[in-house]
């Protein structure tokens, strides 16, 4: 019995301990689901349907606010600048808006890409009903209840649309995804309906779900991150009395590390790490801190470095998943460089050492000029007059004309994201995209399509007027 007491003791004070370290909260960048860094300007056009115009002026009020780095993701021609432009019968007029006719309204606006959709849902249900509930009569002994009648009074709000994101330039559906959401309150007592919330506020709450999944489908956004720091050394005993003059030391230097971490002051938390690897170079708990330390000041490259160090001198599960945690923030990294349209470069790391220059070589000797016997040799068997019809070109035959080979033709990218397909239409895949600028060499037409070839060799297609030809 003693003995159990004692196991259920020490699994409740390593809970304790566990629940007890100190945790680091940061906001981390995660890349949008579809990748549209191709776009800069757009518009959102219209919602069909019965609360289309609510959720177009939510969405586009999202895409606004949506930022980046504290810069806006998107540059959004709002609904007074369209209406200067198109005028309100644009958004007046009945009926859906296709592909093609939001792709000229985007032309007229000067866009790169338009957003139109669809609400499929946009209701509130009510239900209220009388309870029985039993309550206690206290001073009764023994306790007896007796029956009440309660209202209850509850309200639900359920919103659903689909959203399409469509290039003008070529007419494309670049993205389409339907979201919904939905907002419930409850109410009891004497009025309870009257207490719930209003129809209409429930309705935006229950729409900023699925608005807010769509922004994030699209852009680039934030999520919070806990991670967990190392309050002492792995090889530290749960109580203090039994552990070494080493581990006391290295733990006291790692509980004062860990304040400037805390603190979010990263370099000085990183520097007094290193103090702590004097006292014992080989603990996977001061490597792993590190690299919690530089995750949370960004550079994922040596934060990656030092979680290695702490999983190859004790790979367990929680160092593991240090590793495969890195791992996925440093693909995540890759696809952020591309999504916030910058260069692609990892993540701050080490410093490449400089290559040193190798000397020049000497310059090759030239061969003396060949003499005048060497090139009689070549038509000792010829005749002056045979030798020279074999060096000379063919005549051309009569009645046929002379064929000369055509020089390619180049193509520049004239928009800022070109897409390259495998097929010539716009539902076939993408094989890559070129920026504006790019050249190709056009190698042949099916009707509004140029099959091209890419610098790489590799073949596409690609929309005509998507490029021009080179002068």
């Amino acid at each position: 019995m003693k003995c159990m007491r004692s196991v259920f003791l020490m699994a409740f004070l390593c809970t304790l301990l566990i629940n007890c370290a100190p945790q680091i909260r940061t906001m981390v960048l995660k890349p949008a689901e579809i990748d549209l860094h191709g776009y800069t300007r757009v518009a959102v056009l219209k919602f069909e349907g019965q609360g289309g115009r609510e959720i177009r002026d939510w969405v586009e009020s999202s895409l606004i606010n949506a930022r980046v780095e504290q810069k806006p993701y998107f540059n959004v021609v709002n609904r007074s600048q369209m209406q200067q432009i198109l005028g309100e019968q644009a958004f007046a007029a009945t009926g859906a808006i296709d592909e093609a006719t939001a792709a000229k309204m985007g032309k007229l606006l000067g866009v790169e890409a338009v957003i139109i959709g669809g609400v499929n849902g946009y209701e509130t249900s009510e239900e209220s009903h009388t309870e029985a509930r039993q309550q206690p009569i206290f001073g009764t002994k023994p306790l007896q209840y007796k029956t009440v009648y309660v209202n209850v009074a509850s309200r639900k709000a359920y919103v659903s649309f689909t959203a399409n994101f469509i290039d003008v330039n070529t007419g494309e559906m670049m993205a389409s995804d339907t979201f919904d959401g939905e907002k419930s309150a409850n109410a009891e007592g004497g009025g309870a309906i009257t207490q719930l919330p209003p129809r209409a506020k429930m309705l935006q709450e229950a729409a900023n779900i699925p608005i807010g999944k769509f922004v994030k489908k699209i852009v680039p956004h934030y999520v919070p991150q806990s991670v967990q720091l190392r309050d002492k050394s792995d090889e530290s005993s749960m109580l203090s009395f039994r552990e070494s003059p080493e581990d006391k030391a290295l733990n006291e230097c790692i509980k004062r590390s860990n304040e400037f971490a805390k603190a979010s002051q990263w370099d000085k938390s990183i520097e007094e790490f290193q103090k702590c690897l004097k006292i014992k170079g080989d603990s996977a708990a001061v490597y792993y801190n590190i690299g919690v330390a530089y995750e949370s000041k960004g550079d994922l490259v040596r934060a990656k470095e030092n979680y290695q160090k702490a999983q190859d001198l004790k790979p367990d599960e929680f160092y593991i998943k240090a590793n495969s945690r890195i791992d996925q923030r440093l693909e995540e990294h890759k696809k952020l460089q591309v999504q916030l349209r910058k260069p692609v470069k990892p993540a701050e790391g080490p410093r490449a050492v400089a290559a040193v220059p190798t000397p020049p070589a000497p310059p090759a000797p030239v061969a003396p000029p060949p003499k005048p016997e060497a090139a009689s040799s070549a038509t000792s068997i010829l005749g002056p007059k045979e030798a020279q019809a074999a060096v000379a070109p063919a005549p051309p035959v009569e009645g046929k004309p002379v064929v000369t080979a055509k020089p390619p033709v180049t193509y520049l990218v004239t928009i800022r994201a070109a897409n390259i397909r495998t097929e010539a239409n716009a539902q076939s895949k993408i094989i890559i995209q070129l920026k504006k600028g790019e050249k190709v060499e056009k190698l042949d037409k099916t009707g509004n399509w140029f099959k091209i070839k890419l610098g790489s060799g590799d073949t596409g297609w690609v929309f005509k007027d998507l490029v021009k030809e080179s002068e």
